[in-house]
């Protein structure tokens, strides 16, 4: 796995726990407001049932009207949670990130493997390398066939052997 992909994977697992987290909060507040809503609709089920007199009824009309600028700031301020959490997840998931770029590139650098920019660098000196040696090359010479072929190979050596050094003889006198 690359370095890219590893860092990928790791702020994907981090931010999908974050969001997870971010989820249940908001989906606690969503069955909280249910659950307040449900109690107001049984009060109003017992009120018709009742048969409430009309300034009981316009107390409990008037309390609905006074909760409904209530339930849209609630909303609005759900809405700016969510977009708060949701960019400190980004913002916590670019960090961890950036943190495991930084770490696994003082690791590799420790053991001597070399940089992505070492790599481009050294590849484009050895194609101006190679670029220069095609240049510098001599003329191309006959095809190893030719220099293989009966015709070409003679039986003499190409070089006359060294001539032999032996020992000299000394006379010695005998008494």
């Amino acid at each position: 796995m690359s370095e890219s992909q590893t860092t990928t994977a790791t702020t994907a697992g981090a931010a999908s726990g974050f969001d997870r987290v971010g989820r249940e909060i908001l989906t606690a507040g969503h069955d909280l407001w249910r659950a307040g809503l449900g109690a107001l609709a049984q009060i109003a089920e017992i009120a018709k049932k009742a048969e409430i007199d009309d300034r009981k009824r316009d107390l409990f009309d008037r309390l609905v009207e006074r909760g409904r600028p209530l339930d849209e700031r609630r909303r609005r301020a759900m809405r700016a949670a969510a977009e708060r959490a949701g960019k400190t997840v980004r913002e916590a998931g670019k960090l961890l990130e950036d943190t495991v770029r930084y770490e696994v590139k003082g690791v590799l650098t420790k053991i001597g493997v070399p940089t992505r920019e070492q790599i481009n660098s050294l590849t484009a000196r050895l194609e101006t390398l190679s670029q220069k040696l095609d240049q510098l090359a001599p003329a191309p010479v006959a095809p190893a066939s030719a220099l293989s072929s009966p015709r070409s190979i003679s039986k003499k050596p190409i070089h006359k052997p060294a001539a032999k050094v032996g020992r000299a003889k000394t006379q010695t006198k005998t008494r």
